[in-house]
């Protein structure tokens, strides 16, 4: 029987305990932190029409911020007759996979909206896609609130075979 000294013996634990510790790639990014909008894109399709678009949003204050408490905060420029304004809403947030949940509250009536999407974080890039199912979802149970303008809105959607938005940010 070969001889192994005890020194090897502990050397080669030591590598096949730190070969199977934790690897730091494996990690899972934080959706907390405050997320600049960088781009919009939108895309749009039935049988006579196929389009995409895209807005940058670079330098403007649109933002997402999430706090490890399960709130966030939005920001998003909005164009009026007498220029830009920023629109600010606050609601809570939940995770489940890839999905996200964005709740907010209309301050002046209290009624809760949810706002679905899913969502892909790697590194300091967040993305956003509400695809049309996922509109339909957050609208149909909107019609309870206001039932007239949420069913013109989703007759216009149901005239779309694919409905797509993209919402892609940066950590600041």
């Amino acid at each position: 029987m070969k001889y192994v000294s005890p020194y090897r013996l502990l050397l080669f634990s030591m590598v096949l305990l730190t070969a199977c510790g934790k690897n730091k790639d494996s990690v899972t990014p934080s959706l907390v932190g405050k997320w600049q909008v960088l781009t919009v894109m939108t895309t749009v399709s039935n049988k006579s029409v196929a389009a995409t678009q895209t807005e940058n949003y670079s330098g403007k204050d649109a933002s997402y911020e999430f706090q490890s408490d399960g709130t966030f905060t939005s920001r998003a420029p909005d164009s009026t007759s007498t220029g830009i304004k920023t629109t600010i809403e606050t609601g809570t947030y939940k995770l489940s996979g890839n999905s996200i949940t964005l709740t907010v509250q209309d301050p002046s009536t209290k009624v809760s909206t949810n706002n679905y999407a899913t969502y892909g974080l790697s590194g300091s890039s967040l993305t956003f896609t509400v695809t049309k199912d996922l509109l339909l979802k957050s609208l149909n149970e909107q019609l309870t609130t206001d039932p007239g303008i949420t069913q013109l809105v989703i007759a216009a959607l149901n005239t779309y075979d694919v409905y797509t938005v993209t919402v892609n940010m940066q950590r600041q």
